[in-house]
């Protein structure tokens, strides 16, 4: 497996689920395909996680709609450009991650799925856009905006009048869980 670039389990481009008989799988062993380029297990709904995907450098696309996975933390440097994600999201982490922009991070329906944790750290394309981090905040319900945990690391925030208004949003997280 280490030669691999390719694991196309799933279908991104199909809507229909795919019925595995296993209720809990998990996809371990990620860290020995260091070549790996592609992810799919799209709908594929008892995919629980991707064990591994920490590990990834070359990682470019991950399709994940439709599966149970909740944790995607990225390579440090990780050459992630597309990321589809499952309304089960709780954990999203990219660090030094440089190709990756908001508009190829993709929730699952509407939303930002059960997104709690969220590390952007030093992402060129991330760093100077605060409508992403701003607007997930916002659509969290007021009562749980207190759990959320974010760590932002090298942002470089400019504001227009709807984003200065949305940054008193960043005060409902607590301290507890922001770090900029």
């Amino acid at each position: 497996g280490t030669k691999m670039k390719e694991v196309l389990v799933g279908d991104h481009t199909r809507t229909d689920l795919v019925n595995i008989s296993n209720t809990s799988l998990k996809f371990s062993g990620l860290d020995k395909a260091s070549k790996l380029e592609v992810l799919d297990m799209t709908n594929i709904k008892n995919a629980m996680a991707f064990d591994g995907l920490n590990t990834l450098l070359n990682i470019r696309e991950v399709y994940a709609k439709g599966t149970s996975v909740s944790n995607f933390t990225f390579a440090d440097g990780a050459m992630i450009e597309r990321i589809e994600l499952p309304t089960t999201v709780e954990t999203l982490s990219l660090t030094r991650s440089s190709s990756i922009s908001y508009d190829n991070i993709v929730f699952e329906g509407d939303g930002y799925g059960r997104l709690v944790n969220l590390t952007i750290d030093n992402c060129n394309q991330l760093m100077n856009d605060p409508e992403f981090v701003l607007n997930w905040i916002a659509s969290t319900p007021k009562e749980q905006r207190k759990n959320l945990s974010v760590n932002l690391q090298g942002i470089n925030w400019t504001f227009n009048d709807t984003t200065i208004a949305n940054l008193f949003l960043l005060e409902e997280v607590g301290t507890s869980g922001m770090s900029v």
